[in-house]
């Protein structure tokens, strides 16, 4: 959530960023603070007014790429910095199960492929939650920004199952 918020102070300005998000209901420092969470529903609606706000659904690639920043990762980031140290992009995919498990609450990712420049994902919805086509561009986003952390191209995304079409689960072929 936080690389949203980088993306608007950084492409508009604070004022811009605070009436935006009082304008979704919620108050600025509350999504600023790394402890607190949002609803899925309010996520999605966030993402839509994002959307909205910006004329394309670009931007939510454009605001994925601040998801790497320092500021985004808080003290996350200092285990980013060892990952580039020590891995590569196919280390980062084959723990998304375990880093899934403390990010998301809405369902859970597996691998169901890992080769060299190449995995596939899933993300299994629980059943009190649907897939939207926003959360899901923002999941392909933040995927394929993974690469970036070693200055690498943007990963490639082939979206083989979406469940905003069918079923509870989305597959995502990435390659780097």
């Amino acid at each position: 959530m936080k690389h949203y918020l980088y993306y608007l102070e950084e492409r508009y300005d604070r004022e811009t960023l605070e009436t935006f998000v009082r304008e979704t209901g919620m108050e600025l420092e509350f999504l600023e603070n790394s402890g607190n969470w949002v609803s899925f529903e309010y996520f999605n609606g966030f993402l839509e007014k994002l959307v909205q706000f910006a004329g394309s659904q670009k931007v939510i690639h454009d605001a994925a790429e601040y998801i790497i920043k320092r500021q985004a990762l808080g003290p996350l980031y200092s285990l980013l910095i060892i990952f580039t140290l020590l891995g590569h992009p196919g280390m980062l995919y084959k723990r998304i199960e375990k880093l899934g498990e403390s990010f998301i609450n809405t369902g859970r990712y597996s691998v169901l492929l890992k080769s060299k420049r190449k995995c596939i994902i899933k993300c299994k919805f629980f059943p009190e939650y649907k897939q939207t086509k926003y959360n899901c561009l923002s999941t392909q986003s933040i995927l394929a920004v993974v690469p970036r952390v070693w200055n690498l191209p943007s990963a490639k995304i082939k979206e083989l199952k979406c469940a905003t079409r069918e079923g509870d689960s989305c597959i995502y072929e990435v390659s780097w």
